[in-house]
């Protein structure tokens, strides 16, 4: 038997309108793209995840002050979920953002996600709180 062939992934900049489609989908399903924005936005980085040359993740990166960066907004589209473009995007952030001075990373996950940002060194800080009806909670991970 052969081995299996890795997917071939790419992560490149974006722009927010690419990314809005794919956070309709898999975060807000219920809202129009426009409501998928977030505030500060239009100075975000965008990232997107792709599989050939199809478009199927994206994530945001916010500057908070000179040390530290919010990741939001991360999205892989369902089909590919488990197949380790989300793994290897998390890991370019780190170095991305590594590389532009940034210490600290901060996100708010999900619940159902903190195994997910665990398994890349992210660690829980403070409780649980709701957005609308979803549980998150506070991460971090120094850079």
């Amino acid at each position: 038997m052969g081995k299996k062939k890795a997917p071939d992934y790419s992560i490149t900049d974006i722009r927010l309108e690419d990314c809005l489609p794919i956070r309709q989908r898999v975060l807000g399903p219920t809202l129009t793209q426009d409501e998928c924005r977030v505030p500060h936005d239009e100075t975000a980085c965008h990232l997107g995840g792709y599989l050939n040359s199809d478009l199927i993740a994206c994530v945001s990166l916010f500057r908070l002050d000179a040390d530290t960066v919010q990741l939001r907004k991360f999205a892989v589209l369902p089909e590919f979920q488990g197949h380790g473009l989300g793994s290897l995007i998390i890991q370019s952030t780190f170095e991305r953002c590594r590389e532009q001075g940034f210490t600290l990373m901060t996100l708010d996950a999900r619940v159902t996600a903190t195994g997910f940002y665990d398994k890349h060194g992210m660690t829980p800080v403070g409780d649980i709180f709701f957005k609308g009806t979803i549980k998150h909670i506070r991460m971090i991970k120094p850079l």
